[in-house]
């Protein structure tokens, strides 16, 4: 297995695919101590850009070789320096990390075989074609979007757009764009950027996934970025299976399901549900990976019976359509990142406000303040 501990994700892509070229696996992580929470084993080769000395007690007993790269690569070669490439070449993996919204981060592995069937319905299910060009801001390499993705747009000959530094709404000007991903928080972040500094778009296509999208950020994006909005629900596990287009509020209250798809609301019993009952969320989709690496115990219980348990609770309506009501564990969704977090006392705050909804099951801050908190012996969870 390769590490790669880089900053620029160009550069991260750049390095990937040439180690993945030579068959290995690799693993793109923000920095080194997190392999110590994802239990990497086989590590032989780390590449970083991490500017100060690399601790060789990261891997206590394991012979690896570290390379260290300049912070900014300039790649690129004389017009008749191009290697000939051979036509078939060995085939690599890469390991993906998960949210965490079904406990600890666990590991995902995506050898090539996966990853076409992986980029073929990507692109069916987003309209991706050869015209598009789609930005996936900063979305590290760990995750679903930021790695499906641009191997999805590449693959059919899109262009992808990654920005990464302060300013993220400038990267909506890039001309021809067709396709924006966001997190409800990365779009709020936008949000906030000055009138001047936002133009509509709309031959723009905006997707937000990873949480719950917030009223006001819906009537927001369609009135200054595009009336093309969509929320999306996906898994690292087994990719999109939610897209629904947001014309009105009824729509952030349940989700169109994509067509093809098995999916379910089952009991305590794996019984599926009729309309209106709540239950267990579970998914079948044609390019799901049937486990976590290294990972028995934890691959018990969210893959069982050929399908993906995702820990949502949701229900039907008449109409076929999915809402969600919250988690069957104790994760909350704040904005698109996932939280455990508890207070150990019970917290008395004066100042406070607050705006947030619970029309799909987890609470979303939207803003908060506090002040002259203290904290008591009671316990509350969040």
């Amino acid at each position: 297995m390769a590490v790669l501990a880089i900053e620029s994700l160009v550069d991260s892509w750049v390095l990937g695919l040439a180690l993945r070229s030579m068959g290995l696996t690799t693993v793109s992580v923000k920095a080194l101590d997190v392999l110590d929470d994802m239990a990497a084993e086989d590590v032989g080769c780390v590449v970083t850009s991490i500017a100060e000395a690399l601790p060789r007690s990261v891997f206590p007993g394991v012979k690896c070789k570290y390379m260290q790269i300049p912070q900014q690569m300039h790649l690129g070669m004389a017009e008749k320096g191009t290697p000939e490439l051979p036509d078939i070449v060995p085939g690599g993996a890469h390991i993906l990390t998960t949210s965490g919204t079904t406990g600890i981060k666990k590991k995902v592995l995506i050898d090539e075989h996966h990853l076409m069937a992986v980029v073929a319905r990507r692109a069916e299910v987003y309209g991706i074609g050869a015209d598009a060009v789609v930005n996936v801001f900063d979305f590290a390499l760990w995750t679903g979007v930021g790695y499906k993705m641009p191997a999805c747009a590449w693959n059919v000959g899109a262009t992808i757009v990654l920005h990464q530094w302060p300013g993220r709404h400038k990267s909506l000007l890039c001309e021809g764009l067709t396709h924006a991903y966001f997190t409800p928080g990365t779009l709020s972040e936008v949000l906030r950027a000055p009138s001047e500094e936002l133009v509509r778009n709309d031959a723009l296509q905006v997707f937000v996934g990873g949480g719950p999208l917030p009223r006001s950020h819906a009537v927001e994006a369609r009135e200054r970025l595009s009336a093309r909005l969509f929320t999306y629900i996906g898994s690292t596990e087994c990719g999109p299976w939610a897209l629904t287009p947001i014309t009105g509020e009824d729509d952030l209250k349940s989700h169109c399901l994509l067509p093809g798809l098995d999916i379910q609301v089952v009991d305590d019993e794996d019984r599926p549900l009729s309309e209106g009952q709540m239950g267990a969320v579970r998914i079948r989709t044609p390019d799901m990976v049937t486990g976590y690496l290294d990972d028995a115990e934890a691959s018990d219980v969210a893959f069982r019976n050929g399908f993906f348990y995702s820990g949502d609770l949701g229900s039907f309506d008449a109409d076929g359509r999915l809402a969600l009501y919250g988690r069957s564990g104790n994760v909350i969704n704040v904005l698109g990142t996932n939280s455990t977090s508890t207070f150990s006392g019970h917290v008395a705050v004066q100042n406070f406000s607050a705006a947030g909804t619970t029309t799909l099951g987890n609470t979303i801050i939207t803003q908060a303040t506090t002040s002259n908190f203290a904290v008591t012996s009671a316990t509350s969870a969040i």
